[in-house]
């Protein structure tokens, strides 16, 4: 540059023509056919080994695809196609696919057992002809206002002409294992012939379990946690008896499958984790008629999801202590002792809402990880007003005896979290003595010198010393080389000649 000045170099970057990055913008040069590629590449798993053995965690090798995957729920709900099962954690999902296309599920037939030897996988299948746990369709009934959704019986008739052959229904596995090492691994599949509906969807249910080849069955007292419950594993439940605290009873809530129009499956507390789900029952003008019964019927379906009378406290509490187990309490159903009604097709006060709360406390910590307990459980019911719909052109529903409506009853849980130890309540001079309060009051000496104090939260407390030090420093400097310094030196020099 001609007209530049000297210092220009020393604060501008300064290329070479060869390599000025202009290159190619005012002028053509040469250019390079660029070669045909794909604008996106995902590798492939990757062909690991694995000589050292599993740890809890560790995805599952096998000798061909790399991972053992098997469908599961991610953290959203979704279901992942190809998740990779981890060594020593237990799952359950179930899958809800459109039956647009054939599903795919090809079982593997050989895993890893953690030293790179091959174990073959030992596979027992089972023909399913009757669909109905498996497949809902759309389907319009002339007692609902609504499309509701039906489950499909046997397909043996199939309503569509095309049909998916041996589609994988549910696979159960099941993991033997001793130390780092798998032992052997067994699978049961339940396939069956679908029919190809668009509007149909279809459940799957994938589940995995790992025993311990020293006993060779499954434990049945299972830990939550050591000691304080685990996010997301089962809330440890059991009833009280003679000899102790049986972890055989349940406490759950309705497991949605399928359309959800039957009350059968259900599926444990898990700890921390809030959740409502539901169901839908059937009923008719007959049921209506007494008020009361419907309150009990209503009531026992809701039986098998609690019939524990304690909860565990920690993941690991002895069934023989009772003192390391909570005590459910249950509050009684809100009855008006009223069968009176607007009409004949109407019930008032029917407990369709089941309610589980808990409360759970931070205790401590084990080696930096959060303890948690369960300091109480209560369950109890809403009621709702249930009421047959034969309003407007639907008259018959009213009259007809025959005709089924479904009403829709509900389980939820809800963990609440309370401090381990509540705070002292304050005393009286404490609630009036404010000199030292800086909420309460217009001075606060604490926070006169605020950047050096702990009170101060805008960078670390290091920083906050240094920079103070240095203002120390200078401040002093300034007393010594200022004004006043000089005159009192001068002072001291006349007096002493």
């Amino acid at each position: 540059m001609e007209n530049a000045p000297d210092w220009f170099p020393f604060l501008c970057v300064h290329s070479s023509l060869n390599n000025a990055p202009f290159l190619g913008l005012f002028y053509q040069g040469s250019t390079i056919s660029p070669s045909q590629g794909p604008s996106f590449k995902r590798s492939g798993q990757d062909n690991v080994q694995r000589a050292t053995g599993y740890k809890q965690g560790d995805p599952i090798l096998t000798q061909q695809y790399g991972y053992l995957t098997i469908p599961q729920q991610s953290i959203s709900g979704q279901c992942l196609r190809k998740a990779p099962v981890a060594f020593l954690q237990n799952f359950n999902v179930n899958c809800v696919v459109p039956l647009r296309t054939c599903p795919s599920n090809p079982v593997t037939d050989v895993v890893i057992d953690g030293y790179n030897d091959a174990i073959q996988i030992e596979v027992t299948k089972e023909f399913v002809e009757n669909l109905t746990d498996f497949i809902t369709a759309p389907g319009q009934s002339s007692s609902f206002a609504l499309n509701q959704y039906v489950s499909l019986g046997n397909f043996q008739a199939a309503a569509s002409d095309v049909s998916c052959p041996n589609v994988t229904l549910a696979a159960d596995y099941t993991f033997f294992w001793k130390g780092n090492a798998i032992t052997k691994v067994t699978v049961m599949v339940q396939y069956g012939d679908v029919p190809l509906i668009p509007s149909a969807t279809l459940t799957q249910r994938f589940s995995a379990t790992f025993i311990n080849s020293v006993n060779n069955s499954i434990p049945t007292e299972q830990a939550s946690g050591n000691p304080g419950y685990q996010i997301g594993k089962p809330v440890i439940a059991g009833r009280n008896d003679s000899s102790g605290v049986t972890t055989n009873a349940t406490l759950s809530i309705w497991q949605p499958v399928g359309n959800g129009m039957h009350c059968e499956k259900s599926t444990p507390v898990l700890f921390g984790e809030d959740f409502i789900s539901g169901c839908l029952l059937e009923h008719d003008l007959t049921d209506f008629e007494d008020c009361s019964q419907l309150r009990k019927d209503t009531t026992e379906v809701f039986k098998p999801l609690v019939e524990a009378t304690h909860v565990a406290m920690r993941g690991n509490s002895n069934p023989k202590d009772l003192k390391e187990w909570v005590e459910i309490i249950r509050t009684p159903i809100k009855n008006n002792n009223t069968n009176i009604v607007n009409s004949t097709s109407t019930c008032t006060d029917i407990p369709a809402e089941l309610n589980i709360r808990i409360i759970t406390a931070v205790v401590g910590a084990v080696e930096g990880i959060l303890q948690r307990e369960i300091l109480g459980v209560e369950i109890s019911f809403s009621t709702v007003t249930w009421q047959l719909q034969c309003g407007g052109g639907n008259v018959e529903a009213c009259n007809d005896q025959t005709i089924r409506q479904s009403f829709p009853i509900t389980s939820s849980v809800q963990f609440i979290t309370i401090p381990a130890q509540p705070t002292p309540p304050m005393s009286s001079f404490q609630m009036n003595y404010t000199e030292y309060d800086c909420n309460r009051n217009d001075v606060c000496w604490q926070q006169l010198a605020y950047p050096l104090t702990r009170y101060y939260t805008g960078e670390s407390y290091s920083q906050s010393v240094a920079k103070g030090m240095i203002l120390v420093f200078f401040f002093i400097a300034a007393a010594v080389l200022g004004s006043p310094w000089n005159k009192i030196r001068q002072a001291w020099n006349k007096t002493t000649l």
